[in-house]
């Protein structure tokens, strides 16, 4: 039976990577459990469990909290990278670890592939670049994922906290001019699962199909939640003077998923839809 080791065992990404796996034997664990800025931690946590797979989704992700604290988006997003490349490679096994749109600046109107040479605009976008750039050079068995605009089940992403507001029929702000790929992390776990099976190497740009902005998904929410479409204010990405810049356009061409014979996962309305009737959220049509 394939042993899989998860970081950040309590975050969105890892409880849907948990349920993927489940016929695994899996060990996730928590950042109390193993501490990826802590070579000790994650060394011994992997020579203890001997895991055939580690999946890497443990991050600082509030891009804003990375933009006021450097030291510590990089001590997560680069160098808990780099400690998890090491407990692979020691304990001869492969890596997934998993990256971001944000790597690139978003000054481009077409999808970015693999190859393209990334820019990012932010501390949380360089620190999550260098962690891709450890992870290359330590561990030779890697699979990097590049994923954007997460949903699942968690009240930190941007679907759930809409969400909640619509609920309470209060307004929210969505920029009409930040364009990407919603991704469920389910769809996104379900994808990994499938690629692990092959060695197939490399980096990867890997999100549900299709695109829109902020705005546009937000509107789509309040369809869901039977609100009008007028407590979804527009608004521009400049507007909102945020600590952090942010790249305006970020779809990625999951070109070398579909090159190694994979199907593109579904639209991500599609997976919007299940997550919220699935999840209780909404009542099915």
């Amino acid at each position: 039976m394939l042993r899989v080791l998860i970081s950040g065992g309590a975050g969105m990404l890892a409880l849907a990577l948990r349920k993927s796996f489940a016929h695994s034997n899996v060990l996730a664990l928590t950042r109390e459990q193993m501490d990826i800025t802590k070579p000790e931690d994650t060394l011994k946590a992997a020579c203890d469990f001997k895991p055939d797979l580690i999946l890497n989704p443990a991050a600082l992700t509030r891009v804003d909290d990375c933009e006021l604290d450097s030291e510590k988006s990089f001590l997560v997003n680069a160098l808990g990278a780099a400690n998890m490349a090491v407990a692979a490679r020691e304990t001869g096994g492969r890596l997934v670890h998993f990256s971001t749109d944000y790597v690139f600046d978003g000054c481009r109107k077409t999808p970015y592939r693999e190859e393209d040479k990334p820019n990012p605009l932010s501390i949380y976008g360089q620190s999550k670049l260098s962690g891709e750039n450890f992870v290359r050079k330590i561990c030779i068995q890697h699979y990097i994922i590049r994923t954007s605009w997460l949903f699942g089940e968690s009240d930190r992403n941007f679907v759930n906290y809409i969400w909640q507001k619509l609920q309470k029929k209060e307004t929210v702000q969505a920029a009409v001019d930040q364009v990407g790929s919603p991704t469920f992390t389910l769809d996104l776990a379900e994808a990994v699962n499938l690629l692990v099976k092959k060695p197939l190497y490399g980096t990867y740009h890997l999100t549900n199909s299709g695109f829109c902005s902020r705005y546009q998904l937000a509107q789509e929410l309040a369809r869901y939640a039977n609100c009008p479409e007028r407590l979804v204010i527009p608004i521009k990405m400049g507007d909102l003077n945020l600590p952090a810049g942010r790249p305006l356009y970020t779809v990625l061409d999951n070109a070398c998923w579909r090159e190694k014979g994979f199907y593109p996962l579904r639209h991500y309305s599609g997976a919007l839809k299940d997550y919220l009737v699935g999840g209780g959220l909404c009542a099915a049509p």
